[in-house]
């Protein structure tokens, strides 16, 4: 199948930002005062921490690299968790990964968030600037998730699952 071609969008279901957030200790407090930290340091002499490699996180982390032109070290972890533990314990000074569970710790000052990858600031975390505001105007790294219907499907049928699948979303739960 070609994805583009064979399927009929009917409505968005979820979207998540993630967040590049580094350990206090870490000398940068911008997105351009990291890359220009990176710069310097060289080629994979900075480490970065993901929970998993093809994670929304890792392909994010990819995507600044490319347009920062900088490369950072890979660490993987097996799964969330065992990365927040080594990120707060300062075993790794970067991560980049969904928002939502690193909110108590941005609010704690355990971690610092340097930049959301949505395309607009996060409505969780508004203090904290996109990734796009700060010089990577393109950069929109927010994963999603919804719902399609066959290519075809007759338009009506679309707008009426789409109605439904949206009142369903902003109905209070039973």
């Amino acid at each position: 199948y070609a994805s583009l071609k064979s399927f009929a969008p009917v409505a968005l279901v979820g979207e998540v930002a993630n967040v590049l957030v580094v350990h206090p200790s870490f000398p940068a407090k911008t997105l351009k005062e990291f890359v220009d930290y990176c710069k310097v340091q060289g080629p994979n002499n900075v480490t970065y921490s993901t929970p998993g490699v093809g994670s929304a996180g890792h392909l994010s982390m990819e995507y600044l690299q490319i347009l920062a032109g900088i490369k950072l070290a890979h660490v993987v972890y097996r799964g969330r968790s065992a990365m927040m533990k080594a990120l707060v314990a300062g075993h790794v000074p970067i991560a980049m990964d969904n928002l939502p569970p690193y909110l108590q710790h941005l609010q704690s000052g355990s971690l610092r968030a340097l930049g959301v990858s949505s395309s607009k600031r996060w409505f969780a975390a508004p203090d904290v600037p996109t990734v796009a505001e700060q010089g990577y105007a393109d950069f929109d790294a927010a994963h999603w998730w919804y719902v399609a219907a066959p290519a075809g499907t007759r338009l009506e049928v679309v707008n009426k699952l789409s109605d439904e699948i949206v009142k369903g979303i902003k109905s209070e739960p039973a």
